[in-house]
């Protein structure tokens, strides 16, 4: 049996499958009641407490309104009969029922008071003396209410006694001119109670009254009454005096918990009543209510969970039946009949598994007697092939060493162009490295000698002592370090020039280790006879690119040309070999240097360049190398990628290099090309590649 089509088991059954999707759903329908039952009961719930809110803080400023206008109709009716012989008897006449008023008294000056009546009844309740009460009328309150107008304030007593206090400026006119002939302030002290009450009916949200400066007038908590605590920066009040109506509704942000709130004003926008409760508050009877339904919908998934199950098995023990069946005519049992013992459409799939089954016998009966008629002609055949295929074998082996003679010479050729490229490389940057470390060597030997033989002489002259002594004379070349500070200093740079030094060294030996390990796979393709596989993987084109001009950086370095990558460089993906690819590089670098230095022979102030730049056009990524040099001939155009072609001598080149070139590029699907060259002026060579997405891992048409 073909091995692709073995039982390899049920990974994961249809019942649960069913299962799993049947909980799914379910899931994803309680969730979505969760979240539209939640968003419903809290816009709900935050209706009903804008409404509550709205409907407290509008009744008791309507109430804070009526209390006002009343006792400032009195204030006004009593000032009119100020002075005169019927004021006793006005005075009488209007305080004598009322039951808010504790106080009256007016100020002439606006610094005292003087007492026009008190409620005995309310002094002997608090037990409050007329002096404290004249002390809760302060000479601010006073000097408030002459530049005001009117003033409205906490003037609770010290005792323990709520009152709020009224006053207004009263100005007497002259009948005739109309000239003012007298001003005072009426003032009264007002019973807190009946607010307090109302304030304290609401235990849903915390309602309270403030001033327009948004200082206490009436609150339920006694301490911050008591205290004349301030609202002033609290933001419900900053809401507050933004609001340009009467009555509103906020939502709003205070530290790190939202807020409802209610504001109303009353008393020509003197007194505002605000109402506030935290979200985490309103919402707790819709979040008790959401964690009930939550139990409760646990519940209603764990039995149909339940239910799930015991139905898909129903469902499965058929198609189980009909699995076993067709395992045993996989294992070559065509006598077995599968029943299912059910009458619905697996019943009707397992009557065709059965027609099927009966037919696949007589099937592989007729099969297998023409299969014993076909061995004897196959056997018969297979002989005379063997004699054949030795024949030809022997003549492929032949033809074969010839053509591995024929093409010795040309491998060999090719090898030695390749294995140019990194052995000119090494030499390179091992003259670099040798010219570097000399020069640095000798600087460096020159001063450990001066210093070891400056404290040689000390400790000649001195011992010890002396040596210690001339350290700590002060420095010839600056005079705030001591000698030996300035001998730390320079053996402390010694130190760090041989760090570089062989940090420098490392790397270029990993430069020269890699070059070598590129000669290494050229020889291994040429004593194999053939090119080294290519082993083609996702690059960056920018690092591709920074390899190249690395491996031919220290050949340009050597006739001081610019050899650099342009800034704009494209940070595109290609898929290619990476050693062919740099192979490819090189050899165009190599001629464009070549091309460079013929130049420079000719004029010696010449500066030579080199530019390495991409473009991309229509999926393919172009790079650019383009020098200053001599340029190319029309004539010499023409034959640039012929085979053994060069201008150059034996020495400096052998006419592969282009070839190799173009053909490792049109391995990868790539060209190399001339775009344009001028004699005198230099030339521009393209490589041209796919480029490669790989984020789908498809090369751009």
């Amino acid at each position: 049996m073909d091995p692709q089509h073995r039982d390899r088991g049920t990974s994961f059954s249809i019942r649960y499958k069913f299962l799993v999707v049947t909980t799914l759903l379910l899931v994803v329908c309680v969730g979505a009641y969760f979240l539209l039952a939640t968003h419903v009961f809290k816009r709900d719930k935050t209706e009903l407490v804008f409404d509550y809110s709205r409907s407290s803080v509008s009744n008791i400023s309507s109430d804070l309104e009526s209390l006002f206008q009343s006792v400032n109709d009195r204030l006004t009716l009593i000032a009119s009969f100020y002075g005169r012989a019927e004021q006793a008897a006005v005075l009488r006449h209007l305080l004598q029922n009322q039951q808010d008023i504790v106080y009256m008294g007016v100020s002439p000056q606006f610094k005292t008071t003087k007492k026009l009546y008190t409620s005995n009844t309310y002094q002997k309740t608090y037990a409050i003396s007329d002096d404290e009460l004249s002390q809760a009328i302060s000479e601010q309150a006073l000097q408030q209410i002459r530049v005001k107008g009117q003033w409205i304030w906490n003037a609770s007593t010290s005792s323990g006694a709520p009152l709020i206090g009224y006053g207004r400026n009263v100005s007497q006119e002259n009948e005739q001119d109309g000239r003012i002939i007298r001003q005072f302030a009426m003032v009264s002290l007002i019973k807190a109670d009946r607010i307090l009450k109302a304030l304290e009916s609401g235990h849903f949200a915390e309602a309270f009254v403030l001033d327009s400066q948004g200082d206490i007038l009436a609150h339920p908590n006694k301490e911050l009454q008591m205290a004349k605590a301030s609202f002033r920066e609290d933001k419900l009040f900053q809401l507050a005096l933004d609001q340009k109506v009467k009555l509103q509704v906020v939502n709003f942000e205070e530290g790190s918990d939202r807020y409802l709130g209610a504001i109303a004003k009353a008393f020509q926008g003197q007194i505002y009543v605000v109402s506030q409760v935290s979200e985490s508050k309103a919402f707790e009877a819709v979040n008790r209510l959401l964690y009930r339904s939550s139990i409760f919908a646990l519940i209603v998934i764990t039995a149909a969970f339940i239910v799930a199950i015991l139905f898909s098995r129903t469902l499965t023990r058929p198609i189980e039946k009909l699995m076993g069946g067709m395992k045993k005519v996989a294992k070559g049992q065509l006598d077995t009949q599968i029943d299912v013992g059910s009458r619905d459409e697996i019943a009707i799939l397992a009557n065709s598994f059965n027609r099927m089954i009966v037919d696949l016998k007589a099937s592989r009966e007729e099969l297998e007697e023409v299969n014993r008629g076909l061995e004897t002609k196959v056997k018969e055949r297979t002989h005379e092939l063997e004699i054949q295929n030795q024949a030809v074998k022997r003549a492929q082996e032949a033809l074969l060493r010839t053509t591995r003679l024929a093409t010795v010479g040309e491998i060999a050729g090719q090898a030695a162009h390749e294995v140019l490229n990194p052995l000119t490389s090494m030499v390179s940057r091992l003259q670099r490295v040798k010219e570097r470390v000399v020069s640095k060597s000798e600087q460096e030997t020159q001063l450990l000698e001066e210093i070891r033989s400056a404290w040689d002489q000390d400790f000649q002259n001195g011992g010890f002592e002396g040596l210690v002594s001339q350290w700590q004379k002060p420095s010839e070349m600056d005079s705030s370090k001591t000698l030996w500070q300035e001998d730390l200093t320079n053996l402390t740079e010694i130190r760090n020039n041989l760090r570089s030094e062989i940090q420098q060294l490392s790397e270029d030996m990993d430069f020269v280790l890699r070059e070598g390990q590129r000669i290494n796979r050229i020889v291994q393709s040429m004593r194999s006879m053939n090119t080294v596989k290519a082993e083609l993987r996702d690059h960056s084109l920018v690092d591709l690119i920074k390899d190249v001009i690395n491996v031919m950086k220290d050949l340009a370095d050597q006739d001081s040309i610019e050899l650099k990558m342009a800034p704009d460089v494209d940070p595109v993906w290609v898929r290619v070999d990476q050693d062919e690819f740099i192979q490819a590089g090189t050899n165009l670098l190599r001629n464009a240097i070549q091309a460079v230095k013929v130049k420079l022979h000719e004029d010696s102030g010449f500066v030579g360049r080199i530019v390495v730049s991409t473009s991309v056009d229509d999926g393919r990524v172009k790079i650019h190398i383009e020098d200053n040099g001599c340029g190319i001939s029309s004539e010499n155009q023409k034959k640039l990628f012929e085979t053994q072609f060069t201008t150059k001598s034996l020495e400096e080149g052998t006419g592969l290099g282009l070839g190799i070139s173009r053909r490792f590029l049109r391995a990868f699907d790539g060209d190399i090309y001339l775009d344009h060259s001028q004699e005198g002026e230099g030339s521009q060579f393209v490589m041209e590649l796919p480029r490669y997405d790989v984020e789908s891992k498809r090369t751009s048409a």
